[in-house]
C-alpha cells in the first residue's frame, strides 16, 4: 500500500516555496520514506503542473493547456508504481481547477494499491486577493483595479467547498488543512508536519529557503507601474518589467491595496464558509482563519504612506 500526499495548493499560499524544497531536498527526503515525484518538473522544483492540468476540463483563457497530457501522466503512473518509498508526493496548484473525481480516479486505478491524502493550505481572503492580484498584474498583463479584480475575477477562495470536495472523494481523516502564515512564514515546516515519519533532518533545512525560491510580490510603486504598462504593447516586456522591478528595489512600500475596514469587508464575505471550514478541519469556532500578514494598524499605517505618494489607479 502507498499513500500519495496530493498537494493541492491552493496558490498564493506557499506553493513555489514548498515545491522548490521538495526538489532541492528529494534525496534526503527520499531517505526519510517520502518520495517527491520528479517526473513533470518535480525535478526542478516547479511543480507538477501539467499533470493537473490534464484534468482541467475548461482551462482559463489564461492558462496554456496541458502539454503532451497522456505522456505526462504515463510517467507519472511509472514512478509511483517503481518508487520503492511508500510516502508519495505530487504538488501543484492547479488542482483546485481540476476535475476532482478523474484526479482520484486515476491514481486508484494505478497497478498498485494507494491511499490518496490531500493537503490543502488556505489564507486569509483578504491578504490572498492581493497577493493574486499581484501576481495577475506581473505575469498575466492584469490593468483592472484590485477591486474590480476581486468582484469580477477572484475564486477559489472558499475553502469549505474545496476541502469538502475532496474529502468526498478521499474521506475526512484523508483532508489535511493547514492555515498559511503571513507573519511568521514556516510554510515549509508546516506541510512536512503533514507527512509521515520525523524527518529530523529534512526540517533542519526547512528554513534554508533560497529567495529565489520564493514567489515575491512586487512593490507598490513596482506594481503601479507595471499596471499602466500592461495597457501598451511593448516588445520586450519580460525584460523590462525585470529591470523596473530591481529599479524599484528596496525602496518600495508593500502593495497594501486595502484598509483595515475594506480588508474586514472582504474577510466577512467568507464568514460563513469559514466558519464551517475552522469548525470541521480545526474544531475552532469563529470565522477569522488569522494568519495575517500585517494587524489593522500596521495596514492601515501602511494605506495612510501610500496615499501620500499619490499615486494614480
Amino acid at each position: 500500500m502507498k499513500n500519495i500526499f496530493l498537494h493541492v495548493g491552493r496558490g498564493k499560499t506557499g506553493s513555489t516555496a514548498i515545491q522548490a524544497f521538495m526538489a532541492k531536498q528529494s534525496e534526503r527526503l527520499s531517505h526519510d520514506g517520502i518520495h517527491y515525484i520528479q517526473s513533470d518538473g518535480g525535478d526542478r522544483g516547479s511543480g507538477h503542473q501539467q499533470f493537473a492540468k490534464s484534468f482541467i476540463l475548461s482551462p482559463p483563457e489564461y492558462m496554456i493547456p496541458a502539454i503532451n497530457p497522456k505522456e505526462v501522466r504515463e510517467k507519472i503512473a511509472s514512478e509511483i508504481c517503481e518508487s520503492a518509498s511508500q510516502s508519495i508526493v505530487i504538488s501543484s496548484e492547479n488542482f483546485p481547477l481540476a476535475d476532482a473525481n478523474a484526479v482520484i480516479e486515476f491514481l486508484h486505478d494505478l497497478p498498485v494499491k494507494v491511499t490518496v491524502k490531500v493537503i490543502l493550505f488556505a489564507r486569509t481572503q483578504d491578504e490572498l486577493l492581493e497577493s493574486e492580484y499581484n501576481q495577475m498584474v506581473k505575469l498575466k498583463r492584469v490593468t483592472k483595479s484590485a477591486q474590480e479584480y476581486f468582484a469580477q475575477d477572484f475564486s477559489g477562495a472558499d475553502f469549505f467547498e474545496e476541502a469538502t470536495k475532496w474529502e468526498s472523494l478521499v474521506g475526512q481523516t484523508n483532508t489535511i488543512c493547514r492555515i498559511y502564515d503571513g507573519k511568521n512564514g514556516g510554510v515549509i515546516e508546516q506541510f512536512l508536519n503533514c507527512l509521515p515519519g520525523p524527518l529530523r533532518q529534512t526540517k533542519g533545512q526547512a528554513t534554508v529557503v533560497a529567495a529565489s525560491q520564493e514567489n515575491r510580490s512586487l512593490g507598490m510603486l513596482a506594481l503601479t507601474t507595471v499596471r499602466l504598462l500592461n495597457n501598451i504593447e511593448i516588445e520586450d516586456r519580460t525584460a523590462l518589467y525585470r529591470h523596473l522591478v530591481d529599479q524599484f528595489n528596496g525602496g518600495d512600500l508593500p502593495a497594501v491595496l486595502f484598509n483595515s475596514d475594506s480588508a474586514r469587508t472582504i474577510r466577512d464575505s467568507y464568514a460563513d464558509s469559514n466558519t464551517k471550514f475552522l469548525q470541521r478541519y480545526f474544531n475552532l469556532r469563529g470565522s477569522d482563519l488569522g494568519g495575517r500578514k500585517y494587524s489593522d494598524e500596521e495596514r492601515n499605517a501602511l494605506r495612510d504612506r501610500i496615499i501620500a505618494m499619490d499615486l494614480s489607479g
